[in-house]
């Protein structure tokens, strides 16, 4: 059977409310987490791939791999660990990553994917180290112990005992030769790989020793120990102590050699060392780290030093002189509102750091930042043809600007305080502003042209919406009272107030039936747009709220507050559906994407996370292939919206053909491909849901 098919595509995906209300323990499920690091308990977890071309660095639950070039974020890679990473380890003849935090997680370097998970640990791995040919991983463990694993496939193959109390670092020789372990019990131990047995145990810190390494050439051994301000360099030759470097500083956290082995880095309170081996000069020493320095890394050329602090911030310096030469971060910083363009494929966040950011919505690369405002950027808002976006800030200023090529096109002055909120009316002709001034003001979209103020509101203004005719602007504020204006000529039509509260956020439903205010406090305010009458409300948030969303199809409304809790509420019964307190800590703001499968937040902390709409329903595929007399159909039913669990029903037989399908998701565009259809027939169709 080789037929030549005509395709039609049907394709039906409802937004169903859900019948019962999840447990609030259940996790999100995370699609992809973007932001730069953000403190936590790493020491020494950098490493550099492809002769310097690529760091890897890690630290609050993420990888992330930069291009050292231009400093462009390449991508993240969100780990599962329970807690914070305190190390990692790189092997590229392997092609692997390992990071250790309450258990051992291996990772394919290329594209991300794990591999395996090593057993719990109540007390933390605080070490790992991949030998020469990565053929072995290396961990240190609270119980004493120090495991090798086959790295590949995650078999205990070895268990080394001898250490009296925790182990806290581990890291093998050049030549594979040697293993040394460095551990609570103040000593640190080598081990010949050949026997795996004690070869010598070095003395003289003062502490648990947390911190080995060997120099690139294999002739010496670092070593650092907690609340101790020595680092101890030792000849591996007779395994002598060569010399003490007093580092003035305690908790040395990072200890990295230059590649030609002539000097040491250290990474201690808030700054980064360089020394001499030779007689433990000081060379350099860089201070600009505004928290705890926590890790260290010489290029392998040479000429840079990368230097990690407590916040997660990397910073690239050069070796000859210490001069900084620039600051890696992931642009997110703050952000305090969010948008997706229309097509869904794109996502734009604005906030504390003034600039727009333009992101990929299928999984979170950063594509581009716009710079143009002097202060944060209060709100944005995408044009209904995905062609504009304008953007608030608290410089007074509206700006448009041309997406396709990121260009401002115009700057939008006459507020006198900061622009809070922005909206695009349906037809994209005209563009709602409210300020803090006290004023709305409505400008045509085209040439950026004033068209008129709207006057009456006693306070600032936090929220504008237009209504989906597009005839009508609800603005809302500090003063508690929303205010209903006529577009066509700016007249109030009417006030709606039930509370003394700030109103944060308005929202019309798709199909206009409900107005929701959501209140500072937390209350949740659901009004009948048609004659202003109060629907329902309640408390959504005792803590008080920051931002709501209808999903796209009016069902349900998602929340979020000051309590760090997600909530979806059924609407109009406001009965609580789903509720989330976990990875969502401190959100600013929601979006959800056009055709509502993926909801984006933006947490204080810089990051920025997407994630399923629970409320969305399975989506269900119908394909229509049929020859001349129409015989054949075929349907697809998804349980995942990564299309990982499909099943297919067919009309008829498929002999002589494989039944392989994919089916695959980018944000709310589903690709179906029949694999086993010849050649020229094997293509992917596009699916574009509503």
């Amino acid at each position: 059977m080789n037929p030549k098919w005509t395709l039609v595509f049907l394709a039906s995906a409802c937004l169903g409310v859900a019948s019962s209300r999840l447990q609030a323990q259940e996790p999100l499920e995370i699609f992809w987490k973007q932001g730069g690091h953000f403190g936590g308990l790493t020491r020494q977890a950098l490493a550099f791939l492809d002769q310097g071309q690529v760091l890897v660095s890690t630290g609050d639950g993420t990888l992330k791999f930069w291009r050292m070039s231009d400093g462009f974020l390449l991508r993240t890679v969100l780990t599962t660990h329970s807690s914070f990473i305190y190390r990692m380890a790189v092997s590229e003849p392997a092609g692997l990553v390992a990071t250790s935090s309450d258990e051992i997680q291996v990772r394919r370097i290329g594209d991300g994917t794990l591999l395996w998970t090593g057993p719990l640990y109540t007390n933390g791995i605080s070490g790992v180290a991949f030998s020469p040919n990565g053929n072995l991983l290396a961990s240190a463990g609270p119980d004493q112990t120090i495991k090798l694993w086959d790295p590949q496939q995650g078999l205990d193959l070895l268990t080394l005992q001898g250490h009296t109390d925790f182990v806290s670092s581990v890291s093998f020789s050049p030549d594979g030769r040697w293993l040394a372990s460095g551990s609570k019990d103040q000593t640190i131990k080598i081990w010949d790989t050949s026997s795996w047995t004690v070869a010598r145990t070095l003395e003289g810190h003062s502490s648990y020793t947390w911190n080995v390494v060997f120099s690139p050439d294999g002739t010496q051994l670092a070593s650092a120990a907690y609340n101790d301000d020595r680092v101890k360099v030792w000849q591996v030759s007779d395994w002598q102590l060569l010399r003490t470097i007093n580092v003035s500083n305690l908790y040395v956290n990072g200890l990295a050699y230059s590649p030609d082995g002539q000097n040491l880095a250290s990474a201690s309170g808030t700054s980064v060392q360089v020394w001499r081996c030779s007689d433990g000069a000081r060379l350099l020493n860089l201070t600009n780290h505004a928290t705890e320095a926590r890790g260290a890394l010489f290029a392998p050329d040479g000429t840079r030093l990368i230097s990690q602090d407590w916040h997660g911030a990397l910073r690239e310096w050069r070796s000859s002189d210490g001069a900084l030469q620039r600051t890696l971060t992931s642009p997110s910083m703050n952000a305090y509102s969010l948008a997706f363009a229309p097509q869904g494929d794109l996502l734009i966040s604005g906030g504390y750091d003034g600039l727009a950011h333009l992101w990929r919505a299928t999984d979170g690369a950063w594509l581009r930042s716009l710079k143009s405002h002097d202060r944060a950027i209060l709100s944005v808002a995408v044009s209904s043809n995905g062609q504009l976006l304008a953007t608030g800030s608290a410089d007074e200023t509206v700006k448009l600007w041309r997406l396709t090529n990121g260009t401002v096109m115009k700057t939008m002055q006459g507020h006198t305080n900061g622009v809070n909120t922005v909206a695009f009316s349906p037809n994209g002709k005209t563009l709602a502003s409210g300020s803090s001034d006290f004023t709305v003001k409505l400008w045509n979209s085209s040439d950026g042209r004033l068209l008129r103020t709207l006057r009456g509101h006693q306070s600032a203004v936090y929220s504008v919406a237009f209504s989906p005719a597009g005839d009508t602007l609800a603005s809302g504020g500090a003063d508690a009272v929303i205010r209903l204006w006529k577009v066509s000529n700016g007249a109030l039509m009417k006030t709606l107030s039930v509370s003394t509260n700030a109103i944060f956020v308005l929202a019309y439903s798709p199909k206009q039936e409900y107005l929701a205010a959501l209140y500072g406090v937390g209350d949740l305010v659901l009004w009948n747009s048609a004659d202003g009458t109060v629907v329902r409300s309640w408390n959504a948030h005792p803590a008080g709220a920051t931002s709501a969303a209808f999903t796209p199809d009016g069902q349900a409304l998602a929340t979020i507050g000051r309590d760090q809790v997600l909530r979806y509420w059924s609407i109009p019964e406001g009965a609580l559906l789903y509720e989330y307190n976990q990875e969502t800590m401190a959100p600013n703001s929601l979006a959800f994407s056009p055709g509502g499968f993926m909801l984006t937040l933006a947490r204080r902390d810089a990051t920025l996370i997407q994630t399923r709409n629970p409320v969305a329903a399975r989506p269900r595929f119908t394909a229509w292939h049929w020859e001349t007399d129409g015989s054949l159909w075929l349907e697809l039913e998804c349980s995942s919206l990564r299309g990982l669990a499909c099943s297919l029903q067919s009309s008829a037989d498929l002999a002589g053909w494989q039944k392989e399908w994919t089916l695959s998701v980018t944000n709310d565009t589903f690709q179906w491909m029949d694999r086993s259809a010849p050649a020229l027939d094997r293509r992917f169709y596009r699916l574009g849901l509503p």
